[in-house]
């Protein structure tokens, strides 16, 4: 099929859902004959120099628009230093642990209380390798337990 009618086949389409009439390359994306990245149906500035930073319509931008967005020397306001510094407060707390379900006690191979993550894909490994007592259920529930502690 070609559903959105552009000459390429579904399985072969790059860029499925092109909008109907809109001229494409043999991959059955939208042409830029400028190769600034936007499209030519979308291109404001179809003729925009080689190698030009161009914004979102593809015209060009100046460059002293250009060096004033990548300047980030602006202050911050206060408001946003102080929801930083409240929120990396919060990051170095300890964090209470949900108690492991006795099921997956013998993830915990180190006994720290906490199912990390080289822990959970080991447990993974482990029931393709068929070396565990873990069905699919389990590893589901054991996915959503990680994420949850």
């Amino acid at each position: 099929g070609d559903e959105d009618y552009d000459g390429a086949f579904d399985g072969w389409d790059k860029c499925p859902g092109t909008p109907f009439g809109v001229k494409v390359d043999s991959a059955g994306c939208p042409l830029d004959d400028d190769q600034d990245g936007v499209p030519n149906y979308e291109d404001d500035e179809p003729n925009s120099r080689y190698g030009a930073y161009v914004d979102d319509r593809g015209v060009e931008i100046p460059e002293d628009k250009l060096i004033s967005m990548l300047d980030v020397s602006s202050a911050v306001p206060r408001q946003d230093v102080e929801l930083f510094l409240r929120n990396k407060n919060k990051q170095n707390q300890p964090r209470e642990h949900k108690p492991i379900p006795p099921k997956f006690k013998e993830v915990d191979t180190n006994k720290d209380g906490y199912i990390s993550f080289d822990e959970i894909l080991n447990e993974i490994d482990k029931y393709f390798d068929f070396d565990t007592k873990l069905t699919s259920d389990d590893i589901y529930e054991l996915n959503n337990f990680f994420f949850s502690q």
